[in-house]
């Protein structure tokens, strides 16, 4: 399977996810530190054991200390990744994530020598713009407001973190799986560490979050999987980019979702804010091509 394939499929099932979560942290489960928690044990486990079944030797193995920090890392960030998604419209603040391509664009400059062309940066530029306009609100600058920008920046960070951690751990010396069974391990610490802490009890409608979580993290880690192999085989900066264009279906799922299902999942839109997120989501996938081509 080629890098582009794989990371097509990453992006349907992240897009999924994005939807399954917000209504998650919406509806059903509104504390980020028990959803934190809950899914990060669920997506770790399943990567310790889908290593384990397709290479047992995974446990002889020298540990790789750089795939545990991936998989702390991982963790932590969705923390600030359910925190900002709990409080902010996920057609806002998935697109957001059109910044990572440039934080990963960056990186690979000068851990992995990738260069770039003068068209790539322009790309990265545009993706900038495009998060700043989708991200505007006329209401009044508050703190909230504020932290929950540098919440994304943050989160962005982390993800794009993972993504080098990855990719350098299984390129040196490290094969694939036992890549992922370390990054497992190193996924739990987080969780564990949250389990430790006061938490709400669930109610009925709790477990049933705790359900649809458990869902969405098997898809997430399904689609990490084949996001981790796509950068294995492909270019750290190219599949994020192609990764960047997951806001226009992120966009059109909310759109059809709020409009057939709105007692399940709905987003109020007035036509002036559904042009703003359209027109921006345009200029961040136009971005990410530029960085592509």
């Amino acid at each position: 399977m080629n890098w582009l394939f794989l990371t097509l499929i990453a992006m349907v099932l992240w897009s999924i996810v994005n939807i399954i979560d917000k209504h998650i942290v919406s509806a059903e489960l509104r504390d980020e530190i028990s959803v934190t928690r809950i899914f990060g044990l669920v997506m770790s486990v399943f990567f310790i054991v889908l290593a384990l079944v397709f290479d047992w030797s995974v446990i002889s193995k020298p540990v790789s200390y750089i795939a545990l920090v991936a998989g702390l890392v991982y963790s932590a960030a969705l923390w600030f990744y359910y925190y900002v998604m709990h409080r902010e419209e996920v057609s806002r603040f998935v697109p957001a994530i059109g910044l990572e391509p440039i934080f990963a664009s960056l990186a690979a400059f000068f851990l992995f020598q990738e260069r770039y062309a003068f068209i790539n940066y322009f790309g990265m530029f545009l993706a900038i713009i495009g998060v700043i306009i989708i991200s505007y609100k006329k209401e009044p600058k508050n703190y909230k407001s504020k932290h929950l920008f540098f919440f994304i920046i943050f989160s962005v960070m982390l993800f794009v973190t993972r993504n080098l951690l990855f990719k350098y751990s299984a390129v040196q010396g490290h094969d694939f799986w036992t890549t992922i069974f370390w990054t497992g391990i190193g996924g739990l610490m987080v969780p564990v560490v949250l389990s430790l802490l006061p938490h709400p009890k669930l109610r009925s409608r709790g477990w049933i979050g705790v359900k649809h979580l458990f869902v969405s993290a098997i898809l997430s880690s399904i689609a990490l999987v084949c996001f981790a192999k796509a950068l294995i085989v492909g270019s750290v900066s190219l599949a994020s980019a192609v990764l960047a264009t997951k806001p226009l279906l992120v966009f059109v799922m909310v759109l059809f979702l709020s409009k057939f299902t709105p007692k399940i999942f709905h987003e109020p839109m007035s036509r002036k804010v559904l042009v703003q997120k359209l027109v921006a989501i345009v200029i961040i996938i136009a971005g990410g091509i530029l960085i592509v081509t």
